[in-house]
């Protein structure tokens, strides 16, 4: 099973809300992920992993949010990390 998480570098009032479409994929699937309630121009970090009785796989991805407080993996690139640039 695909899994998802955040590290963020400030402190901020209100809810953050991660959501992932689709939420069951094959491993080689292209997932979207919308990040929001950020602040803007906020650095995070998206990290995923899979991990199954054979083999485990991680990756990471570093993003600035936009001016509304939002990343979408696939309108943002990624500014470092396992990739760079947009997910497809």
């Amino acid at each position: 099973m695909a899994s998802s998480e955040t590290s963020t570098t400030s402190e901020r009032p209100g809810t953050v809300s991660i959501v992932a479409s689709p939420t069951s994929t094959l491993m080689h699937e292209v997932v979207n992920i919308e990040v929001t309630g950020l602040q803007p121009d906020e650095a995070i970090t998206l990290r995923t992993y899979f991990d199954d009785e054979r083999k485990k796989f991680e990756s990471h991805a570093h993003y600035r949010s936009d001016i509304n407080g939002k990343i979408n993996t696939s309108e943002h690139q990624s500014e470092g990390g396992h990739y760079c640039g947009k997910m497809y």
